[in-house]
């Protein structure tokens, strides 16, 4: 091996669990590491390597102790482990070596101060609370709401609300157009951040449900837009898929559950400010639980949801490999082995996932780049909008087409292919093409009669 005779020692907080199978059947295990609150998952091959891990022992004789115990292992699989390990900071780090090791890694992920600042400014994470002991103390007060009858309540009263709504469906509307003011979006609002704050918490409730540990607490900043979140990395150890998927969809859960009580109450309140604060609670609630939550297309409730249902982990950075791979092979005929060993239909689906995802991504993050341009003073909209088209839309595109023109060896342009390439040149050129600012159409001009009426009693005679 290059460079390591001994084994490095490996830390001695750090914890193995058994995981459920992966989506090929094959057992897994993970390690927790309680230090980084992070867990990685390993294969049986790797399991047989640390049970055998003995701290500081030669290589040699480790090689011959596994093959002893009939684990035939490559000097090349042992290598790759322990670069694993030191990566993810999972050894000891007692001698120069390894303080070297640490300050050449700390060197290399530091960023410049402009680097820095564009990751903050797109991306930021401030955790605010540490939440596990406050949890823990007040579950058991909170227990009840998790009762089969009180759900079932709850829903009757939603139900309920949406049929006497759709009785007097003129007035909701019309109370819904009223709302649209300067007033009534602060109200919307307030109804917004408490019901973000009750879903963040319904999240912590349900992962120490299920005796996880909540970290951390806190308000992540998405190109300066807030958006709380919770740390229920813990929910990792749990090795039942669908309780895991009922951490995810709590959140998910009680704005509907508010949603329901709301438009009940708003049905049988009198008017007055107690109804109008439950039309506010009601419509964010469908709205955010809908348009917001449900979709797995962003990295929210929805997507998590999704990539548990169909079993498959990482899905939006596998799905993009995929739908690379695809597209190159369709427009340019390049032949190389699939990344992913699916079946024909879970392929399908994270192909059509992936290509929805582009799609989505290209017009939220152009929405959202024409919105900073014109909310902040010109000069820095300008910037930020270069930035945000840059980073978010042509970074990706102008990456995949350095690797087209990489492979251009590997290419085999068919007249079929040709030609749809044509196509999407010219789709693209007339897409990107500004529009006119004036046009000239054919129009017949008319004179309207006019009436002409005199200040004071008299006679017009010009």
């Amino acid at each position: 091996m290059t460079g390591l005779t001994h084994l490095p020692a490996l830390r001695e907080d750090l914890k193995l669990l058994e995981e459920q199978a992966d989506e090929y059947g094959e057992a897994r295990w993970l390690i927790f590491d309680p230090v980084q609150n992070r867990y990685f998952s390993i294969s049986r091959r790797a399991l047989d390597l640390l049970k055998h891990w003995r701290n500081g022992a030669e290589i040699t004789a480790y090689l011959q102790d596994l093959r002893a115990s009939d684990v035939d292992v490559q000097p090349a699989e042992l290598e790759e482990l322990v670069v694993f390990l030191a990566r993810n900071d999972l050894i000891l780090s007692r001698d120069a070596a390894g303080a070297e090791r640490l300050i050449k890694r700390a060197k290399a992920g530091r960023r410049s101060t402009e680097a820095t600042l564009l990751h903050n400014y797109l991306f930021v994470r401030i955790p605010l609370l540490k939440p596990d002991r406050f949890l823990a103390r007040t579950l058991p007060a909170v227990a009840w709401l998790y009762h089969r009858r009180v759900v079932g309540v709850v829903i009757t009263m939603g139900v309920l609300g949406l049929f006497m709504v759709s009785r007097q469906w003129d007035v909701f509307i019309g109370t819904f157009r009223q709302s649209l003011s300067a007033g009534g979006w602060i109200y919307y609002g307030l109804a917004f951040v408490v019901i973000k704050i009750l879903h963040e918490f319904a999240h912590g409730y349900a992962a120490k449900r299920l005796g996880c540990r909540v970290a951390s607490m806190g308000l992540a900043l998405i190109v300066l837009f807030p958006i709380l979140y919770t740390d229920t990395t813990d929910t990792w150890r749990i090795r039942d898929r669908a309780r895991r998927m009922g951490v995810v969809l709590a959140g998910l859960k009680l704005e509907i559950y508010i949603a329901c009580l709301a438009t009940f109450a708003w049905v049988i309140l009198p008017d007055g400010q107690w109804r109008s604060a439950a039309f506010y609670l009601a419509t964010t609630g469908w709205l955010t639980s809908a348009l917001v939550n449900l979709s797995p297309l962003l990295r929210f409730d929805g997507y998590y949801f999704f990539s548990d249902w169909i079993g498959v982990e990482n899905l939006q950075h596998r799905g993009f490999a995929l739908g690379r791979w695809r597209l190159r092979q369709l427009l340019f005929g390049i032949d190389d082995p699939c990344p992913e060993h699916w079946d024909a239909r879970k392929r399908r689906v994270v192909l059509i996932y992936a290509y929805a995802t582009w799609i989505y991504r290209f017009f939220l993050f152009l929405g959202i780049a024409l919105l900073v341009y014109h909310l902040a003073f010109k000069l820095l909209g300008l910037f930020l909008f270069v930035v945000e088209i840059y980073w978010f839309i042509a970074r990706p595109i102008f990456r995949e087409m350095a690797v087209w023109w990489q492979r251009r060896s590997d290419m085999r342009l068919s007249p079929v292919r040709l030609g749809a390439l044509i196509a999407m040149a010219v789709v693209f050129i007339w897409l990107a093409t500004p529009l006119p600012r004036q046009m000239s159409l054919p129009a017949v001009l008319e004179a309207e009669r006019q009436a002409v009426f005199a200040p004071e009693a008299g006679q017009v005679v010009a």
